[in-house]
């Protein structure tokens, strides 16, 4: 999810959120907000979160992308893309990263 901030905002960005960081995700569904605690980590300008693909987090931004975030002490707003199954070849580099702490190995 990508959003507009300064270089200064983006390396205390990258100080505090570089791993397994608990923030507010906060998506829309017909007009009423939805917002739940997910674990993201911050890497290339944008906050990766792995969730299910059928949870309500993905049906959310499939019919509106924008999305919040929130963090004790820092808000933004974004678009929220679907990568697809991390365990793709294009998404291994996301999901072998060192700051989710975990490693995955493994086909679709």
């Amino acid at each position: 999810m990508g959003y507009g901030y300064f270089k200064d905002e983006e390396n205390i960005i990258n100080d505090r959120s570089v791993k397994n960081s608990i923030i507010s995700l906060a998506t829309c569904i017909d007009d009423m907000p939805s917002v739940r605690y997910v674990n993201a980590f911050f890497d290339n300008n944008a906050f990766y979160v792995l969730t299910n693909a059928l949870s309500n987090k993905i049906k959310h931004t499939a019919n509106n992308p924008n999305v919040a975030i929130a963090e004790e002490w820092f808000t933004a707003s974004g678009k929220g893309e679907n990568l697809g199954y991390f365990g793709r070849e294009e998404n291994m580099a996301i999901a072998n990263s060192p700051f989710w702490e975990i490693g995955f190995t493994g086909s679709e």
